[in-house]
Parts: C-alpha cells; structure tokens; sequence
C-alpha cells in the first residue's frame, strides 16, 4: 500500500495507482476503500471500461447486485469486446436468479474468452437453476 500512496503522492491524477490500489482493498475485504479508490478512477478517466468492471466486483461482493449490473453494462459500452466485464455480469444476474440473462451474457463470455473454465461452471449453475441438467453437465464437463 506504501507504494500506491508514495505514487499518489507524486502523481494524484496517477489512475492506474488508484485502480490498482483499489483491487487491493478489494482483496483486503476493504469494500469502501475500494469504491473509493475506483470512483476516483473513473472521474479521472471516465472511458476506461476496467474501474466500472472492478467496482462492479466489489458491488458483488457486498450484495448490492443492481449497482454491480449498472457499472457492468457502463464497462459494456465502454469496451463491448470485454468478456470479463460479461461474465460478470453473468454472475450477478446468477446471483439474483435470473438465469436467463445470466445464461445470456455467460454465452457471450465464452465467445470472447473460450478457454476460461469459470464461464462454464457457472453457466452450468445456471442451467441448473432452470433444471437444464443436461446443459449444466456438458458445461462442467467442459470445464474440467
């Protein structure tokens, strides 16, 4: 932490010190921080897809679902080409169990990224959730 706060020091308008910093208190279950650090991000490079996608990560974890979708789609359309952002947001229409629009944006996760095995498994929650079983095993056999 010492080094992203001598960066700041030196640079306040250093975006990427304050990203990063923020994926830091993310990892130490400092949520506010984190939001904090990203809203920072975003005034100072509002088209940059990633700080929406990582306060949206963190809009997760606290169980505010609805902020994480809206920064989700604002990284969208900022960057549609970005499969992390939909498997995400995937994720936390799971979360909300509305399989259908998870299941959607898993989908296009997996166009963008096909080897990532989390899409999969977590498309197969979906379809579970939709009592697909024979959908959510092709998905976790193709994870393994």
């Amino acid at each position: 932490m010492s080094d992203f706060n001598t960066a700041l020091q030196l640079n306040p308008d250093f975006y990427w010190a304050y990203n990063s910093r923020g994926i830091a208190y993310e990892f130490m279950e400092k949520y506010d921080e984190a939001i904090s650090d990203f809203n920072t991000t975003i005034k100072l490079k509002p088209d940059m897809a990633i700080p929406y996608n990582n306060r949206g990560l963190v809009y997760d974890y606290k169980g505010e679902y609805d902020r994480a979708i809206s920064d989700y789609e604002k990284a969208l359309q900022i960057d549609p080409n970005y499969g992390d952002a939909y498997c995400n947001l995937g994720f936390a229409y799971l979360n909300k169990y509305e399989f259908d629009k998870a299941i959607e944006n898993f989908n296009k996760a997996a166009i963008i990224l096909p080897n990532y095995a989390a899409i999969y498994t977590y498309r197969g929650t979906a379809f579970i959730g939709k009592g697909d079983y024979d959908l959510a095993l092709a998905d976790y056999n193709k994870a393994i």
